[in-house]
């Protein structure tokens, strides 16, 4: 059975993300996992598919917004509580061209090629905060531009080829790149203090602090040893899907302020 392949989306401010948990087959399941406390939430579940580099948390973790394809000829872009996948907002589109959406530094969502649905919560970013793109790269860097608000430095090229670093403990940098292959996805080099690279493989890996968390086979971990490549598996998610939930119902709160 192959494993599930997981994405975490993170949150600029605080210790909250989303686990996107594909497989199998066309099937999404998300989590809350906290980093600071390290609990897992089950979320909900669906038949489709989420395009993680066209989807991202808002700074404070309360909020945020991906791009699915449903699997009935639709796709839509949603605005949602973490973890869960109910709609506090939707738009629809026709094809998987448009659609997506980012969050700035101060927590305004930009949507790619849309304006923010009335009613929603949040402010509206403007229409140039982020570069659009189609698949998170295609005529832009989205995606890229999210990783940089985090921390990660533009090391070459740019599109699909672009290459971003983040220092590590140590002297060791960690080195993200992308492929060209539909659903886009990453790949990690661990970078050596005397300069040699060694490719890893992860489905995703960032800093927490000074720790190295990635994602592997369907597995959390933190890496323990980078010479070695050791690490602490902290939740594994090979296991049976949960059963389908509701998501819990938002308590009303103030009007949002668009100021």
């Amino acid at each position: 059975m192959t494993a599930p392949r997981l994405h975490v989306l993170t949150a600029l401010n605080a210790p909250d993300t989303v686990i996107l948990r594909r497989g199998p087959s066309r099937q999404i399941a998300t989590y809350g996992w906290n980093r600071e406390t390290g609990v897992l939430t089950e979320g909900q579940r669906m038949a489709g598919r989420i395009f993680p580099f066209r989807s991202d948390l808002a700074p404070d973790g309360l909020h945020w917004v991906y791009h699915a394809d449903t699997g009935r000829g639709g796709y839509r872009t949603v605005i949602a509580r973490t973890p869960w996948l109910r709609a506090e907002a939707q738009i629809e589109y026709a094809d998987g061209w448009g659609g997506g959406g980012a969050f700035t530094a101060t927590g305004a969502i930009w949507l790619s090629g849309a304006d923010l649905p009335h009613g929603t919560p949040l402010r509206p970013a403007a229409p140039d905060a982020f570069p659009g793109s189609t698949d998170g790269f295609h005529m832009g860097d989205t995606h890229a531009t999210r990783l940089r608000l985090r921390g990660w430095q533009h090391e070459s090229s740019t599109g699909y080829d672009a290459r971003l670093s983040r220092a590590l403990p140590g002297g060791w940098t960690l080195l993200q790149g992308f492929g060209r292959s539909l659903p886009l996805s990453a790949s990690y080099v661990l970078r050596a203090p005397d300069g040699t690279e060694r490719r890893m493989p992860w489905s995703w890996a960032d800093l927490w602090g000074e720790t190295l968390q990635v994602a592997s086979a369907g597995r959390i971990a933190r890496l323990i040893d980078p010479e070695s490549g050791a690490t602490e598996i902290l939740h594994d998610l090979t296991g049976p899907v949960f059963a389908p939930r509701p998501a819990p119902i938002p308590r009303p709160g103030p009007a949002p302020d668009r100021r």
